[in-house]
Formats: C-alpha cells, structure tokens, sequence
C-alpha cells in the first residue's frame, strides 16, 4: 500500500463520529477492522486492497455507517447492507 492510501484511510476514520459520552463506540469494530487492513500482510507479494478489488463493498458500509450514525442507531445486520452483493459472506 502506498503512504497515500494509509493517509486518506485515517482521514476517513478521523470522520466517523467519535465514541458518545457514556463511552459506548458504535464504530469500535470498523476502526479497528479499517485499521487492520492497513497493515502489511505476512506474505509481501500477496497484497489485497478491498477498495480497489471490491469498492461497492467498501461503498455499502461506509454508507451504513454513516447513516447509523446520523440517525444515532446500531449498524444494521451485515445480511441488510450487503444483500445481493456476491462477493460478501456474512457470518
């Protein structure tokens, strides 16, 4: 991964809203999955970027995201957001 696509990642992390008052942090989980994926692989010949490879997949959350946030609700089932998107297997 180029250094440009680990800056623009954070940026867009630096945008979800931040952890309520009562400490409960709705996003936890995609900080930390987003934060995950930044990370170099094991192997370095294999390199998989989701947002190049799959980015209605990356569309589809970030958009659940959002709207969870603004409407101030949990993100929806995994099943919701990516129903008739092949290449996602919920679990």
């Amino acid at each position: 991964m180029d250094s440009s696509q680990g800056d623009a990642t954070r940026r867009w992390l630096a945008l979800l809203p931040r952890p309520s008052k009562s400490g409960l942090d709705q996003f936890a989980q995609i900080r930390r999955l987003v934060l995950e994926g930044l990370k170099p692989m094991s192997n370095p010949e294999h390199v998989d970027f989701i947002q190049q490879d799959q980015p209605d997949v990356v569309v589809r959350a970030i958009e659940a995201a959002i709207r969870a946030a603004r409407e101030e609700e949990r993100l929806p089932a995994c099943r919701e957001v990516f129903h008739r998107v092949t290449a996602v297997r919920c679990l």
